[in-house]
């Protein structure tokens, strides 16, 4: 029996791995990430305002682990289609996610 969790973690990679849906490809480096981007500043997910002022990204909490990013105000730099931004803070979701708040560069 598949667990709620794991329908989610299920449905959640097939959505970032869908080349035709809504997903992006952030590059740190070499590594590349698939993530889904808030660009605008006020936007919602499931319902729940985010508790940043800026663009944000959602992605696997495992992708993001073996990607070994570094946030802060000196936080990794993801390129994402061709625009730079900085990673400030990283948050688990609770339910295998990661909610990845960004600062765009100039």
């Amino acid at each position: 029996m598949t667990t709620f969790d794991q329908q989610h973690q299920a449905d959640l990679a097939a959505i970032l791995a869908d080349p035709y849906g809504p997903a992006r490809t952030a590059a740190i480096g070499q590594v590349r990430l698939r993530i889904i981007l808030y660009p605008t500043v006020s936007d919602e997910l499931s319902g729940g305002t985010i508790d940043h002022s800026g663009p944000f990204a959602f992605a696997l909490m495992a992708d993001v682990r073996a990607a070994g990013l570094v946030a802060g105000d000196a936080g990794d730099i993801l390129t994402i289609d061709g625009h730079r931004y900085t990673l400030l803070s990283l948050t688990a979701d609770g339910q295998s996610g990661a909610i990845l708040r960004l600062e765009a560069r100039g």
